[in-house]
């Protein structure tokens, strides 16, 4: 077998009514906490009044800093450090998605560190210590994996950059995944984190560092996501399906964390940070096409396998066929939950293409692709995904 290690040091608590012991948890880090959200509007302030009442149930003074926007900005960020400063958190909760959660790690950095978070980011010298405060994460869709990642993702409006702080010290001490709480999430998120949930556990088995241990939670979760994902865009209050989906974000969020993501990723981040209005989810879809084709020709048993989740008939056909044959079954899904989607469509200019193409090397989740991607190859997908 491979030579692998494994390590995960975030505690779960995973169940329907779980968000009930966020009081308790947060009390085992401090006394002062900034609550991180986005905006509260319509069901959210339900949501947010019962968080605080929980938290204050346990003794906890409470500010809250609900400025999280979709791509959280480095100003965004600031902002939130400032008030953890202001207050004197010595604890912090991020309640919400992706975004909300990745703000609470990168406001736990630059509340505690010199400068701002975009200094701590994984190409920097400096990189985040103990200094960090403690962050609790509570998600609220099922698809970025936050709650279980060492992953900050920030983006640069001015240098119109997306890119991410990468450190054990921003891992959650404890990820709540209350189901329950995704019931209300709009059809077109559902798809679009949904899907996200897929890419990061198809990546990680794809990608060069993957082992056994994270192959088998990959594995697992595409299997969910076959089984779940359709069921749950078309029904959102189906708790059996948003458990299930929960369940595959959590498993696909422990794989990335100690394997990681490809090529995809590595485009859809600087897509976004050209195009901030298009969520990652999206960013990622428009792309899969060319990039399942580019790729399973250097990675057939793993295409194979995940053909054969997403279509039990192809158990019949050998690898090489149930490999290239997965590809339409993964634009299948695209299609079948509505993420079928062309960069003309999201709005990105033609001159925007080349510029995303430019940059698309800049992280490098490119080089754990099976088949390593050159610019010009990059660009070519991208043109392919322009129009459909």
């Amino acid at each position: 077998m491979k030579s692998f290690n494994y390590a995960h040091p975030t505690e779960i608590l995973f169940g329907v009514g779980r968000l009930g012991e966020v009081g308790q948890v947060v009390d085992r880090y401090g006394k002062r906490c900034l609550l991180v959200t986005v905006p509260a509007e319509g069901a959210l302030v339900a949501l947010f009044d019962r968080v605080k009442g929980y938290l204050s149930g346990a003794g906890i003074a409470v500010e809250h800093f609900a400025g999280v926007i979709p791509n959280p900005t480095t100003d965004c960020i600031s902002a939130g450090a400032a008030l953890a400063k202001a207050f004197g958190a010595d604890v912090v909760l991020g309640v919400g998605g992706g975004s909300s959660m990745d703000t609470a790690k990168a406001i736990a950095v630059e509340a505690t560190h010199p400068g701002t978070a975009w200094d701590y980011r994984w190409c920097s010298e400096q990189q985040p210590t103990a200094r960090t405060l403690p962050i609790v994460a509570v998600t609220t869709t099922s698809g970025t994996g936050s709650q279980f990642t060492q992953v900050a993702v920030l983006t640069n409006p001015g240098e119109k950059v997306k890119s991410a702080i990468y450190n054990s010290h921003i891992y959650a001490r404890v990820g709540i995944i209350d189901p329950e709480l995704m019931v209300s999430v709009p059809q077109h998120v559902t798809a679009s984190t949904g899907f996200d949930v897929f890419c990061h556990a198809f990546e990680s088995l794809l990608h060069v560092n993957a082992s056994p241990y994270t192959d088998l939670l990959a594995l697992e979760a595409i299997r969910l996501v076959a089984a779940y994902l359709t069921r749950v865009v078309d029904d959102g209050a189906d708790l059996e399906a948003r458990e299930a989906m929960a369940w595959a974000d959590s498993l696909a969020g422990l794989c990335i964390a100690n394997a990681g993501v490809t090529l995809p990723h590595g485009i859809g981040m600087t897509i976004g940070g050209y195009c901030p209005h298009i969520m990652h989810g999206e960013a990622l879809a428009v792309t899969y096409p060319e990039f399942t084709r580019y790729t399973y020709p250097y990675a057939v048993p793993q295409f194979a396998a995940v053909g054969r989740i997403l279509n039990p008939e192809l158990t019949r056909e050998p690898d090489a066929v149930a490999a290239e044959q997965a590809c339409n079954e993964i634009d299948r899904l695209l299609k079948r939950i509505g993420m079928w989607l062309s960069l003309e469509g999201l709005r990105v200019t033609e001159e925007e293409v080349v510029e995303i193409a430019d940059h698309s090397q800049v992280l490098p989740d490119y080089k754990s692709n099976p088949r390593v991607a050159t610019r010009d190859e990059i660009l070519e997908m991208l043109k392919r995904s322009y129009r459909r």
